[in-house]
């Protein structure tokens, strides 16, 4: 946690890294930046990230996912209500339902569900606001996860040229698919 004097919501982040200090290092530039724009949008909220940090090639089975999921909520506890937890890259609403303090849980389970596509729609706002339209011009992404699925989707209906990139390999047949018509999600 970078600072508890602005609140300490921030996302739950379970990747693979090359070790420790790298982890250490992503945790505490992500809870830096959360930090700052909590700050420059006025919310009370910012400076608390946490990661799950895999050893490189560690193969997640069900079993061994949710046996760190678990052990990351103790860690959460120890806080007692001074951090929450929220989705991020490779954890999701559902994973909130484990941690003591969480938000961002299912709908279903009385939450807000994924901040993803809300996401995507203020930034494809910001975009319109700074541009006027989208249509016409060429947009890259770099991301197709969660939030940049969606922000793909929405500019292409606007009229936007689409390129991205993805750290996963399989991502980089979407563009072929959109120029075609086809959805991003629907290769999900």
């Amino acid at each position: 946690m970078r600072c508890s004097t602005s609140g300490r919501d921030g996302g739950c982040r379970l990747k693979h890294y090359p070790d420790l200090d790298a982890a250490i290092a992503d945790v505490l530039r992500l809870s830096r930046a959360r930090t700052a724009k909590c700050a420059a949008a006025g919310l009370p909220f910012g400076g608390g990230k946490s990661v799950i940090a895999l050893p490189p090639g560690t193969r997640l089975d069900p079993d061994l996912r949710r046996a760190a999921i678990l052990d990351h909520a103790d860690l959460i506890a120890d806080f007692d209500g001074g951090y929450r937890a929220g989705p991020d890259i490779g954890t999701g609403p559902a994973d909130m339902l484990e941690f003591p303090h969480a938000f961002r849980a299912p709908e279903s389970a009385g939450g807000s569900g994924s901040s993803s596509e809300p996401t995507a729609i203020g930034v494809r706002a910001a975009l319109r606001a700074a541009t006027g339209s989208v249509a016409g011009k060429r947009v890259v992404l770099i991301g197709l996860g969660s939030v940049g699925a969606y922000l793909a989707e929405s500019l292409v209906r606007d009229g936007a040229e689409v390129t991205a990139t993805d750290i996963d390999a399989g991502n980089a047949c979407w563009q072929q698919d959109w120029a075609r018509g086809g959805s991003p999600r629907s290769r999900r």
